[in-house]
């Protein structure tokens, strides 16, 4: 109930929505019925695919597909501009440890950095909610 009053009716970013932990974010908040979630990958595949399949699911809510990084602050900076999200649900993130060990550079680039421009903006822009 807490979280059907929360998500009813707002805007929801979800970053990483084309990866397995991001679409299964989008898939459970699909259920409280938001008025608009934006699905945010930078794998152009992954957003077409889970676009396809969110298409058919909760036709009631406005989706929007935004393809862009969460290491490019001007194309996130463009995206919460358009669409002022209320609720940001950070799951971008490279997540396979033993690839990552040996791309260290890229997966701090991400990660970390990444992760910081997401909060940064949400925080700028006065999102209700990161999580």
């Amino acid at each position: 109930a807490e979280i059907n009053k929360a998500l009813a009716g707002r805007r929801v970013l979800v970053s990483g929505a084309g990866g397995s932990i991001g679409s299964e974010l989008v898939r459970q908040i699909l259920q409280f019925a938001p008025a608009e979630v934006i699905l945010l990958d930078n794998s152009e595949y992954n957003l077409f695919k889970v676009g396809q399949e969110f298409a058919k699911l909760s036709p009631q809510t406005r989706k929007h597909f935004a393809l862009g990084s969460v290491c490019d602050q001007s194309r996130l900076l463009a995206i919460f501009e358009r669409y002022n999200p209320q609720f940001v649900y950070h799951a971008a993130a490279y997540k396979h440890v033993p690839l990552l060990e040996g791309n260290c550079y890229e997966a701090f680039k991400n990660n970390i950095v990444g992760t910081r421009n997401i909060l940064s903006l949400s925080l700028a822009l006065d999102v209700e909610r990161f999580v």
